[in-house]
């Protein structure tokens, strides 16, 4: 999975920088991202908990078709940094790749053209050992919308709310009264936060 999810980021990176580019009429952008503190919303066999998720920074590119003057489409990969949970419970990240779409309010004459954009994908999602423990994670939907500004065709600013989801499953086996019995336990895992991101179109 890790393989393909290279191969995938090194063809959009090659489409939106190469000669396909130019032939597809692609642009890449490059993105900082700043999250601000989020919920982690942990729920699966009859419990639900909330958790505070601390603020992290990731990196975003996305590669841009120009489908049409007033809007674009579009794919991209976020790579969020891993972030704490509270109380010490480990850090924890995703990856998601997605599909995206920009439409603009003002035609490309414009210094500045604000936008609305939405994400939709699927993300990987990770966990260090204080986070997981025996448990293995699976990602899931992610989904984002929000508003830019772009300044000369080049430099853009963002702020949005996204959604990450996931899963986790932990299964053993456990001693009751002399009997040995298998268990499986399945949680969701949905992190929703608000985010700043700023860019260079090239």
């Amino acid at each position: 999975m890790r393989k393909l999810l290279v191969v995938v980021i090194a063809m959009m990176f090659l489409v939106a920088t190469g000669d396909v580019g130019d032939t597809l009429a692609a642009d890449g952008v490059i993105k900082a991202i700043i999250d601000f503190p989020g919920d982690g919303d942990i729920s699966g066999s009859g419990y639900s908990v909330t958790a505070d998720i601390d603020a992290g920074v990731g990196i975003g590119f996305d590669v841009l078709f120009d489908s049409a003057e007033m809007f674009d489409i579009g794919i991209g990969f976020i790579y969020q940094f891993p972030r704490s949970v509270e109380d010490d419970a480990g850090k924890v990240n995703f990856m998601p790749i997605y599909l995206v779409g920009k439409g603009y309010l003002t035609d490309e004459n414009q210094q500045v053209r604000p936008y609305l954009y939405g994400h939709l994908g699927y993300n990987f999602f990770f966990g260090d050992d204080d986070f997981t423990g025996s448990a293995d994670l699976e990602g899931g939907l992610y989904y984002s919308v929000g508003l830019g500004l772009l300044f000369n065709n080049k430099f853009l600013i963002e702020a949005g709310w996204s959604v990450n989801n996931g899963t986790a499953t932990d299964s053993g086996y456990v001693y009751v009264y002399n009997t040995l019995y298998h268990y499986t336990l399945d949680a969701d895992v949905e992190y929703s936060k608000l985010s700043l991101s700023v860019g260079y179109a090239f």
